[in-house]
């Protein structure tokens, strides 16, 4: 343990010339820190240490000692279990990483370890560090968030959410509570990187890699270092490095994108960041450990170019155990200095700087020493001493005013401190952002550069600086330039003067830049800064810089220069802009300097004034006319060249465009767009005119102003021109082009209003009939109509014309627009008739009409039409309103129309059936009118329309109410009738599914399937041969007639429906034929319908079930009905049917609700009705529901193969009279065997029903069956001697034994399960378990014993089941009883005994158990128990002991102790959830309930005394915060009535008292967690608001919980508790006193003293600090009051409030001394010290006057022990003369208050001062400034008398009476040294003369 520290200031320094290869170099070596240790240390120690700009941290294994930077002081020494791996520091937390895998927060002020958490398990080898790297990031937004990344040895781990400067002040307030907050806040992340280094992590480094953070991990494996993008919380890989290119990476250091990278094989090299490529490499070179250093800090490196990077490497060590430090330069790794060291050392990891490189170093304090010991680590660094080199870091560092010194001190160059400052100047100039609210700061960098610039004599740098340096303003850049031109007069200044004004004028001062101004002044291509402003949009600007430069850049100027001049104009100058300066400049300098660049020049000129059409349309064309015009020859000052000819052409072409463009605007207004102008002739300008006018009414405006004056210009015909522009707007506008728009068709009438020949005009109007939209608008029409009025050779063609215009606008109502006279006039009218409007029938007719076609045909097409839309009342309709011969013709069509159509078997869809009884409708009515309008003609033709009207209405009929198809050919067929007869019974069968009945229920109670109640009969039934159904009228007709019942026409339904497998449909015809029919006949079908389901669900035939159907139960009810209504033969059978069908019922429902027989029934009961005597009556009661549910498959056929073994399906042999087919009634025969076939599926249905747990089941059918068999055996006795074979008897009974032995042995376990069953029931059936008990005994199945040991184990077995024990018990009785086993019978009394009491105690929450069946000694036991219970009544505990002999004293006496130590538990609950002060007054009414309970039970009692004992050793272990508990107790001990000297009651009666309404406000202390703990106390929230009762009346404890309670609110109520309790109330009354001053006084005096505050008067601290001594005066022992003032006044610093404290303190040494009962002794050492204090006070008094009068110098402040000297240096301080040179300026200290009251403290007498002081300055001859001096002092105090007098508005003047003394012995002073001096000037005078 390294725990010794000595911290050596320069204690072996001295100067150490190190090795160096080139110039020598001195370094200083100092030795700053010694570590040892007070034990021995063998081993090499871990070192490590880490320098930082605010301490230096030191690791020797594991300790850590923290030092600050100066190395004067140590800030923290901790020892850790382990070594420490790695460390970290933040502001004032230090992190700490152990090798046991602990990491440790460290807050350095207060040395303590604020959190521990264990992250890492330890390594297996000792020796292997943990923790590989600690890197702290603070989170970028967030600040004091910092990001902790621990490097081990599988990966990196991530702790995020650590709040360091939150955990600060937490620390500071010590807020416990938030500290614990932000722990829960941070969060663990890990990061494997075992995939790219297997071998383990080494080292990890934070790098800046692309204004990214990226975590650079060397390791070992297969890869030796990898690159890790850092999202929040999680790595990701972006790069790694190879093993075999550097194996085993230990340390990384990167440097501007370079990484300095030592491996394991220790050797050195430099790689690329960004792309893992080594740059150099040292292998010949064994470096342990290195560090890069340069000439400033890593921040600077890149700011500076000429920075030298060197390292410091610590080589290997040696045999000699040494190793050598060398220093050197890069990248050639030269050797510059050079030591050789221990083997014990390790650099100290500093920031990259050369200021001192430190060095951790063993060595021996002996030379007895061994050399494997450590004896001393010793910290070193080494400076630089040479002054060269130190001058040049001062200067890297910006210290100038150092550097200034030190050169100065040296001799070194001065001047070249100014200019680093300059370039410093410079580097913020270049840096800082622009700006007006920088403005302040550019003038001081000015003003600095200035002053800098003035101490330089090198007149080259200085011009060089004023021209390069990026000043702020145009200002200050012509200040700097004309401050050079002054110092150094030069061409290169005037220069750069006139390029500033230039500069000025092009970008203006506002505009200012120092860095576009440098650019300006450095550049000589005035050409390309003309561009760039044209670029910019700066026209103004390069025109200036044209005009001043011109001359400059001319001889350069050729065509590509030109190009670039005329490309670089942007689109938006305006044109008149360019017009000015391209007609006074561009253009004379073109045709004067490059007269080939007139082409240039033109074409650009032309593509510039088109795109103004787009850039400048408000001014368009003639903007682009006059720049146009600025190209032309008329322009130039010379002839034109054969050059560019075409270009100019073009031009010119372009020119003569605009002049027409502009002539068009202003003559006819009409603006055209010059592409519309260059592509049209005259005509198409004229066009283009109209086109332009929108509004018809406009038009003959626009022709009389612009149209005509423009023809008769152009010599165009105007009426042929406006008659061409009708063709093209119709052309145009035509309906094949558009038919939502029409107008034109206005447009071309207004336009032909305005035409004046008629020819052409008719030709118009023909132009507008045809191209016109129709149907005409009103426009259209109106102007054909007058026109056709009109007489010309044209109105023929007009008529012709008209009346195919009508057809046309006929047509257009129904959307036809394009018509011809080619066009098929029959689909025209089927298009009409299709539109199915009102009016298109006139309309086809019309149509029709006017092409001569049959009318009878468009009626025909059209009833077909209404056909579709089924409107039979208008077909019937428009037949009558017909022409009678129109009528048959259209008649006979739609007759062979409706055979055609009928007879169409291809589509047989519901649609198509449909429209088929729809024709047919349609052709029945048809005919029924043809024949009432053909009654005259002949009857053939009246016989034929009969025939077709009757096959019309068959057809209609079969297809209305049979729902058949068929065509009139097969109506007409003999084959089809005949076929149709003989399937006539068949087809009755699918004809009753159409019915529906409805029956009520009669009195046998038929049961009906859930599916078939309210059931819907089907509409239709399909065809029973698959081609033609019937309806039920016409088949019971044909019925009739071939004599068929309906009676066997439903037997023979319902046996085809059971044989077919139709279940549904047979049951319903079943129904019904028991419904209708109640005879034998039903009843045989009914029972060989139940019988033929019951083979089917025996052999498994599919079958359609019906949905939710129970078919047992519908068999069994199937079977019931017949017995009902059976014939006396089939009775028995049918009978013993119902039995076995019940018995399938009751299987079916124990089994699982899906099943493959499609059928659900989970009732308990079958739908049938259950006869009484076959149910077993213990059903009642007890329910065997636990059962597993049985699988219907492999129940219900066993069931069912049973059933028909039992009872065989009948034969249809006839039946003898009361013959029986069932087994019970059938004799044995020798022929066939009955019962083989049963034993099978008996056997596996009682296997089956065992193993579900159906006990009752297997035990009816097992009985049922064996009475069955016996029958059957019986009825073989009673038949004599009818089988002779005795051979065959004895095998007979020999298998009647057999079956008998079987079933004995089933029944037997049956029966002894299903007793266990009934016992272990919810509640036992008694005379069920009775009958079942008794049964094995009388069939002697099992011995009594057996019987009874079932009970005792159902018994044990119950545990704590009271109840089933009670009723267990109770039929174990009944059977002892029946057996006469008096033994036994009293073991069952006394557990019916223990049963009653657990069943009545466990109702109240008491458990019995562990006294149950116990001797009654041990019930003892359970009163402890009894009496913590709160629902025990003393009742019931007293009948407890009554019950089993115990004594009940006892027992009440423990209930009252009991009572009052039990926790409210609903108090308990509430306070647990901080309810707070609610939940406590809510909990005081509560804990009365056991007080209340427990004065009750306590007159029970003979004697109290042994309750006082008990409840007095309880108190001690009741929690102390538990008031309520306590103040239970002590009100039972005063109920009790006991007079004790064991405690003063009252005392704590009155105690708790007071603490009941005392609120805690300190949080509980160690102590008292420390008693807690020793107690077995465990820690209750009520502790945060209550003291401890307990520790309170503990002497030794009492102050320790009362002092931090104390405060001015809780003082009255502690002040009680303290007189209560007997204990000084003097400490109780300094105690407070100390708490006001620390927690009240002594913020406000630090506050004031910080504002410069102390020494005033403030009405705030007045009041705490008349409280405090208002306090401190009710101490009674004086002495121990003024001990306790006088410690606060010696802590107060110096003001007011310590001057009143030490004023305080000697009234009270003066106070105590005047006691009489005072020792002499005691009052001569009192005096001493009473004099001391009142030195103290003066000074103090002295000192607070003398600072509150602002004259605070050194020197006043040292004469604060002499009063006199002070007052005499203040009648002399300097103020005096201030106020006489300005006396009317600020104020000055008033001397003679101050030192009145300085006299007034001290006791001086102010005339002997004044006396002293004239003594002295009468009798002084001084200089004329002494003189001048008093004269100001006078002055002053003459001031002060005035200022005084002023300011004092009073009636009383008696304040003034000293002054005026003052100033009248003043006056006579001032004359006499007037008198003096007028002496002696007269007298110096004379001597000179």
């Amino acid at each position: 343990m390294w725990n010794k520290v000595d911290l050596l200031i320069n204690d072996d320094t001295n100067t150490v010339r190190l090795c160096s290869v080139g110039d020598s170099c001195l370094y200083q070596a100092d030795t700053l820190v010694k570590l040892s240790s007070s034990e021995k240390v063998v081993s090499s120690p871990k070192l490590y240490a880490l320098m930082t700009p605010t301490n230096c941290i030191v690791v020797c294994d594991t300790s850590v000692v923290l030092f600050d930077p100066s190395f004067q002081t140590v800030l923290l020494h901790l020892y850790f279990e382990t070594s420490v791996d790695a460390v970290c520091t933040e502001g004032s937390f230090l992190l700490v990483g152990e090798r046991n895998g602990n990491l440790h927060l460290v807050y350095v002020p207060q040395q303590k370890i604020v959190m521990t958490r264990a992250l890492q398990q330890a390594p297996s080898n000792g020796e292997e560090s943990t923790y590989k790297s600690l890197i702290l990031k603070e989170v970028l937004g967030y600040p004091g968030m910092f990001q902790l990344f621990l490097a081990v040895q599988e990966g990196i781990l991530i702790m995020s959410g650590l709040d360091l400067g939150k955990a600060q002040r937490a620390i500071d307030d010590m807020d416990i509570t938030s500290l614990n907050e932000l722990k829960g806040l941070i969060r663990a992340d890990f990061c494997c990187t075992k995939d790219f280094h297997d071998g383990g992590s080494t080292c990890a480094v934070m790098a800046d890699v692309d204004n990214r953070l990226q975590l650079l991990i060397g390791g070992t494996g297969e890869y030796s270092l990898s690159q890790w993008k850092m999202d929040q919380c999680s790595l990701s890989n972006t790069a790694a490095l190879d093993s075999t290119l550097a194996p085993g990476v230990r340390k990384i250091q990167v440097v501007d994108m370079v990484m300095y990278v030592l491996n394991e094989e220790d050797m050195l090299s430099v790689w690329d960041v960004h792309s893992f490529v080594m740059l150099y490499c040292w292998p010949d070179i064994a470096i342990q450990d290195f560090l890069l250093i340069t000439e400033g800090d890593s921040t600077s490196i890149t700011s500076q170019e000429s920075t030298n990077m060197k390292i410091v490497t610590l080589g290997t060590e040696d045999a000699n155990q040494m190793r050598m430090l060398m220093v050197k330069s890069l990248p050639s790794m030269d050797i510059v200095y050079s030591l050789e060291v221990s083997g014990v050392s390790a650099l100290v990891q500093t920031g990259m700087n050369m200021d001192t490189i430190y060095l951790l170093e063993k060595i021996a304090e002996t030379q007895k020493s061994p050399d494997n010991a450590v004896p001393a680590i010793v910290l070193r660094c080494f400076t630089e001493a040479l002054p060269e080199n130190r001058f040049n870091r001062l200067l890297y560092k910006h210290k100038f005013e150092e550097a200034e010194q030190f050169a100065l001190t040296f001799g070194l160059d001065v001047e070249l401190v100014y200019k680093v400052k300059l370039d410093t100047i410079m580097g913020k100039l270049h840096c800082y952002p622009y700006g007006h609210q920088d403005l302040t700061r550019w003038s001081d960098l000015k003003e600095d550069a200035k002053t800098n610039l003035t101490k330089i004599t090198d007149e080259q740098y200085v011009v060089e600086y004023c021209l390069t340096a990026l000043w702020p303003t145009m200002d200050a850049a012509e200040e700097m330039l004309s401050y050079a031109a002054t110092r150094f007069p030069s061409a290169e200044i005037q220069l750069a003067l006139d390029k500033l004004a230039t500069f000025c004028s092009i970008h203006g001062p506002d505009n200012f830049k120092g860095a576009l101004w440098i650019e300006f002044l450095n550049s000589d291509d005035y050409l390309k800064y003309i561009f760039e402003l044209l670029r910019s949009g700066n026209i103004s600007g390069a025109q200036h810089l044209w005009l001043r430069h011109e001359g400059e850049f001319v001889q350069q100027f050729d065509e590509d220069v030109l190009h670039c001049l005329l490309g670089c104009i942007p689109l938006t100058v305006p044109s008149s802009e360019l017009c000015l300066w391209f007609k006074a400049v561009i253009v004379p300098f073109v045709w004067k300097v490059i007269p080939e660049g007139q082409k240039i020049l033109a074409r650009w000129l032309e593509q510039r004034a088109r795109n103004l059409e787009l850039t400048e349309k408000n001014d368009w064309p003639h903007n682009g006319l006059k720049l146009a015009e600025l190209g032309l020859p008329s322009f130039m000052s010379m002839p034109l060249e054969d050059v560019g000819l075409e270009a100019m052409e073009l031009l010119e072409a372009l020119v003569v465009s605009l002049r027409h463009l502009c002539d068009l605007y202003t003559k006819y207004n009409c603006k055209l767009t010059l592409s519309e102008f260059e592509m049209s002739d005259t005509r198409n300008l004229a066009f283009l005119m109209l086109d332009k006018v929108l509004a018809p009414e406009l038009i003959s405006s626009v022709i009389e102003n612009s149209v005509q004056p423009y023809a008769l210009e152009h010599n165009l015909d105007l009426n042929k021109t406006l008659l061409l522009y009708i063709k093209d707007l119709s052309d145009s506008c035509s309906p094949q082009t558009t038919t939502l728009f029409s107008e034109w068709e206005d447009k071309a009438v207004a336009i032909l209003r305005c035409m004046t020949n008629t020819d052409l005009m008719m030709d118009a109007v023909l132009v507008i009939m045809f191209k016109a939209v129709v149907p005409w608008s009103e426009t259209v029409e109106c102007l054909v109509q007058q026109h056709l009025e009109k007489e010309h050779p044209k109105k023929e063609l007009l008529k012709e014309s008209y009346r195919s215009m009508e057809t046309k606008k006929l047509l257009s109502h129904y959307g036809v627009r394009n018509f011809s006279h080619g066009t098929d006039i029959m689909m025209l009218v089927r298009h009409i008739l299709r539109e199915n409007l009102p009016s298109s029938l006139e309309d086809a007719l019309c149509l029709a009409k006017a092409y001569q076609l049959n009318r009878a045909e468009i009626h025909f097409l059209y009833i077909l039409r209404l056909l579709e839309d089924a409107k039979m009342d208008e077909i019937m309709l428009l037949l009558k309103q017909m022409d009678p011969v129109d009528a048959k013709v259209t008649i006979y069509r739609l007759s062979s129309w409706t055979t055609t159509f009928l007879s169409d078997k291809d589509h047989i869809s519901e649609e198509h059936k449909k429209k088929k009884m729809l024709a047919t409708k349609m052709a029945v009515e048809a005919l029924s009118y043809l024949q009432s309008i053909r009654k005259t003609e002949n009857s053939a033709m009246q016989m034929e329309c009969q025939g077709d009207l009757q096959r019309f209405m068959t057809i209609a009929h079969l297809q209305e109410d049979f729902d058949v198809f068929l065509t009139p050919d097969e109506v007409s067929d003999p084959k089809m009738c005949k076929l149709l007869e003989e399937q006539v019974s068949k087809a009755y069968e699918n004809a009753k599914r159409t019915r529906q009945y409805f029956t009520s229920s009669d009195s046998e109670g038929a049961a009906k399937d859930s599916s078939d109640a309210g059931a819907k009969a089907e509409s239709l039934v399909d065809s029973l041969s698959g081609t033609t159904p019937f309806s039920e009228v016409s088949l019971c007709r044909l019925a009739r007639r071939l004599r068929l019942s309906e009676q066997e026409l439903w037997a023979g339904m319902a046996h085809r429906a059971v044989e077919a497998g139709k279940i549904e449909k047979a049951l319903r015809i079943l129904r019904e034929l028991y419904k209708q029919y109640q005879n034998a006949n039903t009843g045989a079908v009914l029972f060989w319908a139940a019988q033929r389901l019951c083979q089917s669900l025996d052999d498994d035939v599919p079958m359609i079930l019906p949905e939710h159907i129970n078919l047992p139960a519908v068999i069994h009810q199937l079977a019931c009905q017949a017995v009902s209504i059976c014939s006396s033969d089939l009775l028995l059978d049918s009978v013993e049917l119902s039995k076995n069908t019940q018995r399938a019922a009751h299987l079916y429902s124990q089994c699982q609700i899906d099943d493959n027989y499609g059928f659900v029934a989970k009732n308990a009961k079958p739908d049938g009705q259950q006869e009484d005597g076959l149910d077993w009556r213990w059903k009642e009661v007890f329910t065997e529901d636990d059962g597993i549910v049985l699988d219907p498959v492999t129940v219900l056929p066993l069931q069912y193969k049973i059933t028909a073994c039992l009872m065989p399906l009948v034969s249809d042999s006839k039946m003898y009279p009361l013959e029986s087919f069932s087994l019970a009634y059938r004799p044995v025969s020798q022929d066939g065997d009955y019962l083989g076939p049963l034993m099978t599926p008996l056997a596996s249905i009682l296997n089956s029903l065992q193993e579900c747990s159906q006990l009752e089941l297997s035990m009816g059918l097992l009985i049922e069956c064996y009475m069955s068999i016996l029958h059957h055996v019986a009825c073989y006795r009673t038949a004599g001697d009818q089988h002779p074979d005795d051979k065959w008897r004895v095998k007979l009974g020999e298998r009647v034994a057999f079956v008998r032995t079987k079933a004995f042995s089933i029944l037997n376990v049956i029966v002894v399960a299903l007793l266990q069953k009934v016992l272990n029931w919810r509640m036992v059936d008694f005379e069920l378990a009775i009958g079942l008990a008794i049964m094995p005994i009388q069939l002697s199945l099992l011995p009594k014993a057996e019987v009874l040991a079932i009970l005792w184990r159902i018994i044990t077995n119950a545990w704590q089941n009271y109840d089933k024990i009670l009723d267990v018990a109770k039929v174990g009785t009944h059977i002892c009883s029946i057996y006469e086993d008096e033994e036994e019978y009293q073991k069952f009394l006394l557990v019916i005994t223990d049963a009653d009491w657990g069943s009545r105690l466990a109702k109240l929450g008491v458990s019995i158990q562990s006294v149950f069946r116990q001797c009654p000694e041990t019930k003892r036991n359970l009163v402890p128990v009894l009496v913590k219970n709160k629902n025990i009544t003393p009742e019931i505990i007293l009948q407890y002991c009554s019950t089993y002999g115990l004594d009940g004293e006892q027992a009440i006496n423990l209930l009252i102790t009991t009572l009052l130590q039990q926790e409210d538990e609903a108090l308990e609950e509430q306070e647990e959830t901080g309810a707070g002060d609610a939940v406590e007054a809510g909990a005081e009414g509560a804990p009365m309930d056991a007080l209340d309970r427990a004065l009750q039970v306590i007159p029970r009692l003979h004697s109290t005394r042994d309750v006082f004992v008990s409840l007095n050793a309880v108190i001690p272990k009741l929690s102390p915060y538990n008031y309520e508990k306590i103040e239970r107790i002590l009100n039972t001990l005063e109920a009790a009535n006991e007079g004790t000297t064991l405690f003063p009651l009252s005392q704590m009666t009155g105690l708790l008292h007071h603490l009941k309404s005392y609120r805690r406000i300190s949080p509980p202390t160690d102590l008292e967690n420390t008693y807690l703990f020793e107690n077995s106390f465990e820690f209750s929230p009520l502790a945060n608001r209550r003291l401890p009762f307990h520790m309170l009346l503990q002497t030794n404890h009492y102050w320790k919980i009362i002092s931090p309670e104390l405060s001015e609110e809780t003082f009255p109520t502690l002040l009680l508790i303290c007189k209560l309790m007997k204990t000084s109330v003097d400490k109780l009354y300094m105690l407070v006193v100390n708490h006001v001053f620390e927690k009240k006084l002594k913020p406000m005096i630090v506050e004031r003293a910080k504002r410069g505050q102390c020494h005033n008067q403030n009405d705030e601290t007045n009041a705490v600090v008349n409280a405090i001594f208002e306090y401190a005066l009710c101490i009674e022992n004086l002495e121990l009051a003024a001990a306790t003032v006088h410690k606060i006044a010696q802590e107060l610093t110096a003001g007011t409030e310590k001057t009143q404290f030490l004023k305080f303190c000697w009234k009270l040494g003066h106070k105590l001394l005047e006691s009489p009962s005072l020792e002499e002794d005691v009052r001569v050492r009192g005096e001493a010290i009473m004099s001391k204090m009142k030195q103290q006070y003066q000074r103090s008094a002295i000192e607070n006057v003398v600072m509150a009068s602002q004259l605070s110098s050194p020197d006043l402040l040292k004469l604060t022990g002499q009063p006199g000297r002070l007052i005499v240096a203040l009648f002399e301080h300097s103020s005096v003369e201030e106020r006489m040179r300005n006396p009317a300026g600020q104020s000055y200290p008033d001397i003679h208050a101050i030192v009145k009251e300085i006299a007034s403290i001290c006791g001086i007498d102010l005339l002997d001062a004044r006396n002293f002081l004239l003594e002295k300055w009468l009798c002084k001859t001084d200089s004329t400034t002494s003189k001048v001096k008093f004269l100001c002092g006078f002055f002053a105090n003459v001031a002060v008398v005035q200022r005084t007098h002023t300011t004092h508005n009073c009636t009383n003047n008696y304040w003034l009476l000293p002054h005026l003394w003052e100033f009248v012995i003043q006056l006579l002073l001032l004359l006499l040294f007037i008198i003096l001096e007028m002496k002696n000037f007269i007298g110096g005078t004379c001597l000179q003369e």
